[in-house]
C-alpha cells in the first residue's frame, strides 16, 4: 500500500507559518514563497535527502563557509532531488530561515508542522528551539 503525498499551496503555506511561527518572528519578517505548490514530505524522506547531500560534513570556516552556505546548500539538495530520475516532481516545501543570528533551514512535514533543520549537524527540531527572532524565510 503506498502513502498518499501530502501537498500544500501557497496561500495555505502563508497561513501556516503565520500560525505556526508568528510568535517566533521580529517585527520586520518576510516570508517569500516562489511557487504555487509543494510537497511536504515525511521525516524518513527528509531524511534520507540530507543524508545522501552530506552537507553536514562540510568544514565550517567563518566569513567563507559558515552557516548560510550549510543552509542554501542544504536547499539546494532538496531542489536536486526533485528531479531525480530526470522527472520534475513537485518542489519540496523545504527552504531557508534566517533569524538575527543564524541561518538554517525549515520544512513543512507530512503532519503539515513547521520543523527546522541544522543544516551543519542534520539535526531536525520543533520550531519551540528558536532562540532569536525569525526575519526572513523563502521556500
Amino acid at each position: 500500500m503506498t502513502e498518499e503525498k501530502v501537498f500544500i499551496n501557497s496561500v495555505d503555506l502563508r497561513i501556516l507559518v503565520s500560525e505556526q511561527l508568528g510568535p517566533y518572528c521580529g517585527t520586520a519578517f518576510t516570508l517569500y514563497v516562489a511557487d504555487g505548490e509543494y510537497y511536504c514530505p515525511p521525516l524518513s524522506d527528509v531524511l534520507t535527502v540530507m543524508e545522501t547531500a552530506r552537507v553536514d560534513q562540510g568544514e565550517y570556516i567563518a566569513e567563507a563557509h559558515d552557516c548560510d552556505d550549510f543552509a542554501r546548500l542544504l536547499v539546494a539538495a532538496f531542489i536536486k532531488d526533485a528531479y531525480r530520475e530526470g522527472k520534475r516532481r513537485p518542489a519540496y516545501c523545504f527552504g531557508l530561515i534566517c533569524t538575527t543570528g543564524h541561518a538554517f533551514n525549515f520544512f513543512v512535514d507530512d503532519s503539515l508542522a513547521v520543523r527546522l533543520v541544522e543544516p551543519q549537524t542534520s539535526k531536525v527540531s520543533a520550531i519551540s528551539t528558536i532562540k532569536d527572532a525569525v526575519s526572513f524565510m523563502l521556500v
